[in-house]
């Protein structure tokens, strides 16, 4: 019996009409009967809401519908000695990546928004259409309290947030039916995923056009205005990416796919240090060249030397250590 035919069971059980199931759900009788029907499967938390009405386990509803469950999988879960993470459990990370998703995009768009009314208020007063300290005082304290902002919101999130570090960091298994509704979940996202990360980098691309236009009609006076709303347009693009991309990653680390299989989370943890120890060595190259020339314009440059570098002697330990492990 598939999870459609064992819907209409359990809600004939109870006498209760098509309608009168949607209305304790809150959905609408239509997707009652495309459930019904096989045409549709409700989301992870519609099933965690049947599985309530119903007084049945999740697997119950699922196993079916999700195909036979073979012996080993079943032993491969009930005997792993690590984390097991259960539907409901799965639905709560899902719903707290969505909202962290939100809270931190927010913060980082914050930041970039900070500096903004200090480079305008900047511009009025190179214009002489206000005091110059008084526009360094606004501007000033107008970035302080948006980063401030910005930072609490990330501190408190990433607060609660941290209850699910070990899905990023160790090996897990999960109950039967969590890896097709997790599936199902990221396919029906891709569409906004793709949809969001495209007006993101777009805002990001177009966001050059107003320094490009000041410059070619020369309207000098007018640049720092340029940079501002440049900097308007980007925070609005890498809000919209950061927000995604971590939705994105919470499928990815249910699946363990990606950045998150176990073998690369093995990677991870026998590096850790030397992620730590080689840009701590760079910071201090950066500063002591910097200080001894006293050219901070030109050692910049340092950066994505060293970021280059760092990808490359990456990739090479991760050869070494998967070549040791085989």
């Amino acid at each position: 019996m598939i999870l459609g035919e064992k819907v209409t069971e359990l809600r004939k059980k109870n006498n209760w009409s098509q309608e009168e199931l949607a209305g304790q759900l809150g959905i609408s009788r239509q997707s009652v009967s495309k459930w019904e029907s096989g045409a549709s499967i409700p989301d992870m938390d519609k099933i965690i809401a049947l599985s309530n009405l119903f007084s049945v386990s999740t697997d119950y509803l699922l196993k079916d519908e999700l195909g036979e469950e073979t012996p080993s999988e079943s032993k491969a879960f009930d005997d792993f000695e690590g984390r097991k993470v259960t539907v409901e459990e799965a639905n709560r990370f899902l719903e707290q990546t969505g909202v962290f998703a939100q809270k931190i995009s927010f913060a980082v768009m914050l930041f970039i928004f900070s500096p903004i009314c200090l480079i305008f208020l900047a511009g009025l007063s190179e214009a002489g259409m206000m005091n110059e300290n008084f526009a360094a005082g606004i501007g000033i304290m107008v970035l302080l309290v948006l980063v401030a902002a910005g930072v609490a919101i990330v501190i408190i999130n990433s607060v609660s947030y941290g209850k699910y570090d070990y899905l990023e960091n160790e090996c897990f298994v999960t109950e039967y039916g969590v890896e097709g509704i997790v599936h199902k979940g990221k396919e029906a996202f891709m569409p906004t995923f793709t949809k969001s990360l495209s007006i993101g980098v777009t805002f990001c691309i177009l966001s050059a056009i107003p320094l490009i236009l000041i410059g070619a009609m020369e309207l000098e006076k007018w640049a720092t205005c340029g940079v501002a709303f440049l900097l308007l347009l980007v925070g609005f693009g890498v809000n919209q990416i950061v927000n995604v991309c971590i939705i994105q990653g919470g499928y990815q680390k249910l699946l363990q796919e990606g950045d998150y299989t176990p073998e690369e989370k093995q990677f991870q943890r026998r590096t850790k240090y030397f992620s730590a120890a080689y840009w701590t060595f760079i910071t201090g190259i950066f500063l002591l060249i910097s200080l001894y020339h006293d050219n901070w314009d030109a050692s910049w440059i340092i950066w994505p030397v060293a970021a280059l570098f760092f990808a490359a002697l990456r990739g090479i330990l991760h050869m070494i250590l998967k070549n040791n492990v085989k």
